[in-house]
């Protein structure tokens, strides 16, 4: 499952019971898109998963097969990193 918070930031994988669990991970993994320094990642995609990057890399497909290779049974997060160029309004 996929399911868009923002135009960059996905959840997919795992089991969803209702939309309150997804509405939890999106905010665990969306606070910490926010307010985390991820500046080492800029211009790459992140799959963010419990709140800490596990995979990185340019392209979203291979970032998404890392991350649930080495987490399949969890809600992963794909997230692209502005670089400092993008104007974000």
């Amino acid at each position: 499952m996929i399911t868009s918070i923002g135009e960059n930031l996905k959840i997919e994988g795992g089991d969803v019971k209702n939309m309150s669990e997804v509405e939890e991970i999106k905010d665990k993994n969306y606070e910490f898109y926010i307010n985390a320094d991820l500046s080492e990642y800029a211009g790459k995609w992140i799959a963010i998963v419990d709140g800490k990057v596990v995979a990185s890399g340019d392209r979203a497909d291979e970032v998404g097969m890392e991350a649930e290779r080495k987490y399949p049974n969890k809600k992963i997060a794909l997230v692209k990193i502005p670089t400092e160029d993008t104007l974000i309004l």
